[in-house]
C-alpha cells in the first residue's frame, strides 16, 4: 500500500511540476513578442512557489482520489488496519515531498521566512486532505480548498490590523501566532472534526451522504469567520491607505 501512495505521490508531483514548462513559454513570447528580456530568477520564484501551493492543495483533496474512482473506498476502510495507519500510510510520502519542496525553497531564497511560510503551506495541506471527503468531485475539492484559503488570509489580515491598532501586545513578535494560527485552528479544528466522523461514520451509503458532519460543524465555523471579515473589512482597508 505505501508503495501505491508513493507512486500516486510522484505522479502528483510531476502534475505540479509541468508549471516549470510557463518558464520557458513566457521568455520565448517576452523575446519574439515584446523584443525584451526577463530574468529566469524573476520567474523561478512565482512558479516554485505555485508549484509548492498546487501541489499543497491537490496532493491533499487527492488523497482517497483513486479509491473514489475505482469505488473502493469501502473496501479501503474495511481492510484489517486502523484508520489511524491507512492515514499515516497515505500522509507519509505527501508530507515527505511537500517539506522537501519547502526546504528546497529555502536553499533557493524562494521562501524568504521559512518556520512561517512551512507551516502555511501545511495549513494549506491539511485544509485541502480535510475537505477531500467533503465533496465528490475533485474540481469543487479545489475550489473549496481556494475558498477556505482566502476566508483564512483576510481574516489573518484582519487580526494582524486589529492586535496592532489597539495594541493588543506590546510587542509585534506575537502578532503573528495570533493573527494567523489562531485563524488557521479556527478553520482546521472544525474541518479535521468533520472529516474524522465522515470516516467513522462511513457505510455503503453514497459519499454524499456520510458528508453532512461537514454541513453541521465545519461550515458554521467558516460562517463566522465570514462575518468577522464583513464586520472588520471596511476598518481594515481605511487603516490600510492611512499607512500608504
Amino acid at each position: 500500500m505505501l508503495k501505491k501512495e508513493i507512486k500516486d505521490t510522484l505522479k502528483t508531483l510531476g502534475h505540479c511540476f509541468l508549471l516549470l514548462l510557463l518558464i520557458p513559454i513566457a521568455m520565448l513570447m517576452k523575446w519574439h513578442i515584446f523584443h525584451a528580456q526577463w530574468e529566469i530568477s524573476g520567474l523561478f520564484e512565482p512558479v516554485y512557489v505555485a508549484i509548492v501551493l498546487l501541489f499543497a492543495a491537490y496532493s491533499g483533496v487527492s488523497i482517497f482520489q483513486t479509491e473514489k474512482k475505482d469505488r473502493a473506498l469501502e473496501y479501503l476502510l474495511s481492510l484489517p488496519m486502523s484508520i489511524g495507519k491507512i492515514l499515516v500510510i497515505k500522509l507519509l510520502p505527501r508530507l515527505t515531498v511537500l517539506l522537501l519542496l519547502i526546504i528546497g525553497g529555502g536553499i533557493f531564497s524562494v521562501f524568504r521566512t521559512v518556520i512561517s511560510d512551512a507551516i502555511g503551506v501545511i495549513i494549506v495541506f491539511f485544509i485541502a486532505v480535510f475537505i477531500s471527503l467533503a465533496v465528490d468531485s475533485l474540481f469543487n475539492a479545489m475550489i473549496g480548498v481556494l475558498v477556505v484559503n482566502i476566508i483564512l488570509y483576510y481574516t489573518s489580515l484582519i487580526a494582524s490590523y486589529l492586535t496592532i491598532e489597539h495594541r493588543i501586545f506590546g510587542s509585534t513578535e506575537p502578532i503573528f501566532w495570533l493573527s494567523f494560527l489562531l485563524p488557521g485552528l479556527l478553520l482546521l479544528v472544525p474541518l479535521a472534526a468533520a472529516f474524522g466522523l465522515t470516516i467513522k461514520n462511513f457505510d455503503l451509503k453514497p459519499l454524499k451522504w456520510q458528508a453532512k458532519s461537514y454541513l453541521v460543524i465545519a461550515l458554521p465555523s467558516a460562517s463566522l469567520l465570514l462575518v468577522f471579515i464583513m464586520v472588520f473589512i471596511k476598518k481594515y482597508l481605511i487603516w490600510v491607505r492611512e499607512l500608504g
